[in-house]
């Protein structure tokens, strides 16, 4: 599964669409796992987007991958770099409005990393890649042909 934005939220039903798609060809995987991934990467990609400073708008890429034991997403994105921590996510107080997202994908997810790829040359802008991997409950006993 593929999918390109440009930062409008529009993307978010895109991205819902293409989970429709990808859970039809892949009946087998269990349903906390579908929830689970779903809700970690909506999350992570509502952050990425979200994130945008001002009204520079972010755009980028996200792919998931299907493997036999594990799903697995990679964002790429064109935005300003990450500036919090990955190793270490405190909920906020109950009352709070914010803050709960890194933390909840966090527990949703078996692997959870970031990297900040810096400015190559005057064409290639720097990158924040996302990953985040979910190993299956039940791994696949098979997967179908590609497409």
């Amino acid at each position: 599964m593929k999918v390109m934005f440009d930062g409008s939220l529009s993307y978010i039903d895109r991205v819902h669409e293409a989970f429709d798609d990808l859970w039809r060809r892949y009946p087998g995987i269990a349903a906390v796992d579908r929830m689970a991934f779903e809700t970690a990467l909506i999350e992570l990609t509502t952050n990425v987007i979200s994130a945008a400073q001002g009204d520079v708008a972010v755009d980028g890429e996200l792919r998931v991958v299907v493997g036999v034991a594990e799903l697995s997403a990679e964002i790429v994105d064109h935005g300003e770099e990450f500036r919090g921590y990955l190793d270490h996510f405190a909920l906020p107080a109950q009352s709070a409005e914010s803050g709960r997202g890194m933390a909840v994908i966090d527990s949703l997810t078996d692997s959870f990393e970031y990297q900040r790829i810096p400015v190559q040359n005057s064409w290639t802008p720097a990158e924040n890649h996302w990953k985040i991997v979910r190993v299956l409950t039940v791994p696949l006993t098979t997967l179908p042909p590609s497409t």
